[in-house]
């Protein structure tokens, strides 16, 4: 995605999807796929309809998928002038969100959600809730990215998303297709949802 190259990435998760099994890994190519339809052509409904088969894969508990999930509908609905809808997509990424503590890169991007909310549409505007966010974002970015460095905590670990095994059927990849800049003509479904 970093080389803005939107339908081979497209084409790239909807490939990988097809050989997912394990249904967080699933929810999160989805989530990924959504991202490219949006960015690609403005394909906003499409890219909805693809965070609601990612979120149609997850049990109730919560989890960091769901609540990226929700983010991305948040702000897709936010787009589209439908406040109403981001508001309640965003309060259900708080929720979930609230219940992992520990997932500071998925707390992050929902204080920001909040944020886009809230200077999107001028009914919802309040610069000192929108403060509290950008702290709130800053702060819990700057702990994932302590833990990853340090060692103790990854943003997304193999406890978080299960890897396919080696033999899928998704296993040949192109690294260029999901914008890594690598030369690299395969890699490994595993390394590619560690990627998102």
């Amino acid at each position: 995605l970093l080389l803005n190259q939107w339908a081979l990435a497209e084409r790239a998760f909807r490939s990988a999807l097809q050989g997912t099994t394990e249904l967080r890994a699933g929810a999160r190519l989805h989530w990924k796929r959504s991202w490219a339809l949006e960015y690609s052509v403005g394909r906003l409904e499409e890219a909805d309809h693809e965070l609601d088969a990612g979120l149609a894969l997850l049990p109730e508990d919560p989890t960091p998928e769901a609540a990226l999930l929700w983010t991305r509908k948040s702000a897709i609905a936010v787009y589209s002038g439908a406040f109403e809808r981001g508001e309640e997509a965003a309060r259900r990424a708080s929720e979930i969100a609230d219940q992992l503590p520990s997932e500071d890169m998925v707390r992050g991007r929902v204080a920001l959600v909040r944020v886009r909310l809230r200077l999107s549409d001028v009914k919802r505007f309040d610069l000192a809730a929108i403060v509290a966010d950008c702290r709130t974002a800053i702060d819990a970015f700057k702990r994932a990215r302590n833990a990853t460095a340090t060692g103790s905590e990854r943003a997304i670990s193999s406890e978080t998303i299960a890897p396919l095994p080696a033999t899928s059927p998704t296993s040949r990849t192109s690294t260029t297709a999901i914008g890594t800049g690598t030369t690299a003509s395969t890699q490994s479904t595993t390394d590619v949802i560690r990627f998102l």
